[in-house]
């Protein structure tokens, strides 16, 4: 009784009222049972049957069905199910309704029974009130326990954690997706196959798609968005920054619309390109425990040792013009005085260096030799002691300066001859170095 004086359900009973007055098929206790399942189960929307979180509440439904089961018996509700199954159109009764009935019976509880948000997100009062399933409570206390620097990793070995258990759901069943925005039951729809039932839908309900709450882009921007969608990745992940940089009329709708963070922070597109390219092989380095194990993986794979520099360089927003620079610097081996002939033949790069912190203590060039000079020193260093030395710092006095300067030697001055023949030693020494010119 209370039923029929509230006018939330008028428009069923006036259906009824129509239908025994044109000689309904069915008895009028069918009617009121049918009244009443169609009120308090198919087309309820009182808060009892929605969870706090916004999901529906299949629970309070079973309770409802079994309570209207004792009230009606089995008989007569399977009567109505079958009826609800059969008739295609339900002349005179609100086609909104009949439509969000259809489909309350459409929608799966596997779609339900779905954590609502990625387990990582979840807090104790989600434990509380059973929205964490039970095969992922360890590991979600584990994750919630785990220092900031450790929980990245952690989630690489178990990515079940941050998925999007409904979105993946929706973009795999785009019919119950669409269905699920129409019907207000949150979350964006997820693909344009669920976009374009929506825009059939519209029609056939006369409801436009402005109205229906589902917070899309403009029109313009539509396949963007589901491009977007389609992607995969958190917000935060490579893939997503490289597609916000590569569609910045999107990003900025979005920044302005949906509170998308600035793209100001985000470094150039190669930097993303590169994470996605070498991802695997980032993966495999990091769980290298040994230097020396790291140093021959870097060794055995130099395409990827020198975009991990570019990469490098890039966090360190060094010169664009000097990240190939970086590069050399950071691949090649050297010893002696390689790294200072490199450094003095690339001082922008070693004074930018400086500039940004990178490097703390200056280097002292001052003691370091010509690269020729030190050809000399190679030289001089095969002859025997005594005259011949004295005979060639004379003829080379460049050498004889910086053997002054770097080991303190006595100035050659009048002990040496500058016209002494070539010793066998030095036209040895000549013939060594004419053949590194072909090597």
């Amino acid at each position: 009784e209370a039923m029929e004086r509230d006018p939330t359900y008028a428009e069923i009973y006036e259906y009824f009222d129509e239908k025994e007055a044109e000689g309904s098929k069915y008895e009028f206790r069918w009617d009121l049972a049918y009244a009443e399942y169609s009120s308090m189960v198919r087309f309820a929307e009182d808060p009892a049957m929605y969870l706090p979180n916004g999901d529906y509440n299949w629970d309070e439904r079973d309770r409802r069905i079994a309570d209207f089961i004792d009230k009606w018996g089995v008989d007569l509700y399977n009567e109505i199910l079958d009826y609800i199954s059969t008739e295609k159109e339900e002349k005179g009764l609100n086609a909104v309704w009949l439509r969000k009935g259809q489909d309350s019976e459409k929608l799966s509880r596997e779609y339900w029974n779905l954590p609502y948000q990625p387990i990582t997100d979840m807090t104790e009062e989600d434990y509380d009130q059973g929205n964490i399933p039970a095969e992922y409570y360890g590991l979600w206390k584990t994750y919630q326990n785990l220092p900031d620097v450790d929980k990245e990793g952690f989630l690489s070995l178990h990515p079940e954690l941050s998925k999007d258990w409904r979105a993946e759901y929706r973009k795999n069943h785009p019919e119950e997706d669409a269905m699920l925005a129409l019907w207000g039951y949150g979350g964006k729809i997820q693909s344009m196959e669920a976009y374009n039932f929506l825009r059939q839908w519209s029609k056939d309900l006369g409801i436009p798609l402005s109205q229906m709450g589902l917070g899309l882009p403009p029109q313009n921007l539509i396949e963007d968005y589901f491009d977007y969608n389609q992607l995969g990745f958190s917000g935060n992940s490579a893939e997503s920054k490289l597609w916000r940089l590569q569609n910045l009329e999107f990003t900025e709708w979005a920044m302005e619309n949906w509170g998308w963070e600035g793209t100001e922070e985000y470094k150039g597109m190669e930097y993303y390109q590169l994470q996605i390219k070498w991802r695997d092989a980032q993966a495999e380095y990091d769980v290298i425990e040994t230097t020396e194990a790291r140093k021959q993986y870097l060794n055995a794979h130099p395409d990827f040792r020198d975009d991990r520099n570019r990469m490098k360089a890039m966090d360190a927003e060094f010169p664009e013009t000097l990240i190939e620079d970086w590069v050399k610097w950071y691949a090649e081996d050297r010893s002696g005085y390689e790294d200072d002939w490199w450094l003095m033949e690339h001082q922008e790069f070693y004074k930018t260096m400086y500039d940004l912190d990178i490097w703390k203590d200056p280097r002292d060039f001052s003691k370091v030799p010509t690269r020729e000079v030190w050809s000399l020193y190679q030289a001089y260093l095969g002859l025997p002691s005594g005259t011949p030395r004295l005979d060639f710092r004379a003829k080379h006095l460049d050498l004889d300066a910086w053997l002054v300067l770097a080991f303190g030697y006595k100035p050659i001055e009048d002990r040496g001859s500058a016209e002494a023949e070539p010793t066998p030693w030095e036209e040895a020494a000549e013939v060594e170095q004419f053949k590194e010119l072909f090597t």
